[in-house]
């Protein structure tokens, strides 16, 4: 009842409805949520906090008009690649990207780029030990962020910090600002890119497109010199890891299994391919591994049974995030195009050929995007952990 009442409240109460959030736990998914039905373009979003089983916890709803310093924030409803969502570099925050745009009037798809070139950009932080919602990182306008003309239209896929300081957004390349920021950005890369993660002190992106003027193409890169916060920085294009025709790139969740090879050695890519036609219906999660000299496509993970429409590729993915379990096997959670969230037990042992299990399905018009799983605590952190769990249960 308790998790009803939560969801319920946040839902239907106003702007200040971000404060009343509870802090999220330490062994929770937490999943972006939209309405993607198509009747407008501009949708508010939802932060849904679940169990790994699949139980509602609650629900943060962010916010819809602006109040302080905090700037509403909007998605995209028919755009499947934003809403991503990242955990940051230290663990404590979630981080997402949008617009603050109207909430109606914004219809039709053919306006798409005119309709949102004018709205500033913001970047939403997510405060795991409180549940507060920050909005008050604005990025500026399509024109400020280098479009060549009011009616281009810069899309923002992503963002992430380290510390809840400072962001580093995924756009036309990827952009720096720091919290609190006013219509101000730093181009750091100026190729368009889709997800963007910290691992081990490093920006990873993934990127879709052609390799001219020396663009990187359908790629997972790492950002040279760490977390650049100005000039220009060059990609590392990772050895061999070029993804198929026809991938349509999305999240990417790094492990480092391997103890053999230092660092990241194993990545999974979630793809969104857009139909049979022009992709490979075998896979919606790559899987990629390092064996010190070069990435090598290992095997391919599906959320479907059988083989997709041409024109509802429900078996692509879009988020993709996970953790390891106590046999040090990647466990791995998926949000689907057809609005599903799918568990996956990778034993790193063969193709997986079955569709998963799904453990969430989101309401008719619904979707989910990015996903974040929340680490568990270490032992390092157990008493700071047990603080918010009671007082969790104190504000129940």
């Amino acid at each position: 009842m308790r998790n009803f009442l939560v969801a319920t409240s946040i839902l239907t109460t106003s702007l200040t409805s971000y404060a009343q959030a509870a802090p999220f736990l330490s062994d929770s998914l937490i999943l972006y949520r939209i309405d993607a039905s198509g009747i407008s373009l501009s949708a508010p979003v939802f932060i849904d906090e679940y169990s790994r089983s699949g139980t509602l916890r609650q629900t943060v709803a962010v916010p819809t008009s602006a109040s302080g310093s905090n700037a509403a924030l909007y998605g995209i409803g028919n755009a499947s690649d934003e809403g991503q969502i990242s955990l940051s570099g230290n663990g404590s925050y979630v981080t997402l990207a949008g617009y603050a745009a109207p909430s109606s009037g914004l219809s039709s798809n053919t306006t798409i780029n005119a309709a949102f070139s004018g709205y500033n950009r913001v970047v939403g932080r997510i405060e795991l030990s409180s549940g507060i919602v920050d909005t008050s990182t604005n990025l500026g306008t399509s024109t400020q962020l280098g479009a060549t003309n009011a009616t281009t239209n810069v899309n923002v896929r992503d963002a992430v910090t380290n510390d809840g300081s400072q962001f580093w957004v995924a756009a036309n390349g990827i952009r720096y600002a720091t919290l609190g920021s006013s219509a101000s950005s730093t181009s750091i890369t100026a190729f368009s890119t889709r997800a963007i993660e910290i691992n081990g002190g490093n920006l990873y992106t993934t990127s879709s497109g052609g390799t001219t003027n020396g663009a990187p193409g359908r790629r997972l890169n790492r950002v040279s010199g760490g977390l650049i916060t100005s000039g220009t920085a060059s990609l590392n294009f990772l050895n061999s890891l070029q993804f198929p025709i026809g991938t349509a790139p999305g999240n990417v969740t790094l492990f480092d299994l391997n103890p053999s090879v230092p660092g990241v050695d194993t990545a999974y890519i979630a793809d969104s391919f857009q139909g049979a036609s022009n992709a490979d219906t075998s896979r919606s999660i790559l899987r990629y591994d390092f064996d010190g000299t070069d990435w090598l496509a290992t095997y391919n993970l599906k959320t479907f049974v059988g083989t997709p429409s041409t024109t509802n590729a429900t078996g692509g993915v879009v988020g993709v995030a996970g953790y390891l379990n106590s046999l040090g096997n990647p466990v791995l959670f998926a949000t689907t195009l057809d609005g599903r969230v799918v568990r996956f037990n990778d034993t790193a042992t063969a193709s997986v050929a079955s569709a998963g299990t799904t453990i969430i399905t989101a309401s008719a018009g619904q979707v989910f995007r990015g996903i974040v799983v929340v680490p568990e605590p270490t032992s390092l952190a157990l008493i700071g952990i047990a603080g918010l769990v009671a007082l969790r249960r104190r504000r129940a």
